[in-house]
């Protein structure tokens, strides 16, 4: 098994996991932890087809406060950190859109 971890300065670019070769991913959006946070937090991710994902954080309202993956990625397993400094206290979503899959989950940010 082949464990590989990047780690990236820059808040918005995605951190793979693991990519381990030969593996079967399936889609998943993992719930954020922690929840509730203050003030970063992880949100983990697989696809088993090279495709386009898009990764999108909501308010309450519905209004986009955040895109924090906009891209091709191949199969895998990939984790992001959106960057919640200037948000205010609530409940936010964040959906996922990668080909045809598309999921959505809550999560709680306290400061």
């Amino acid at each position: 098994m082949i464990i590989a971890i990047i780690l990236v300065s820059c808040v918005k670019q995605y951190r793979p996991i693991s990519n381990e070769t030969p593996t079967t991913y399936n889609h998943s959006l993992g719930d954020k932890y922690p929840n509730p946070f203050s003030p970063t937090t992880k949100i983990a991710y697989s696809i088993p087809d090279t495709v386009h994902v898009l990764i999108v954080m909501y308010n309450v309202e519905g209004q986009i406060v955040d895109t924090v993956e906009n891209q091709l990625r191949s199969p895998g397993t990939y984790t992001v950190e959106p960057d919640c400094d200037l948000w205010e206290s609530g409940i936010y979503f964040y959906k996922i859109t990668a080909g045809k899959f598309t999921q959505t989950k809550k999560m709680v940010l306290l400061k």
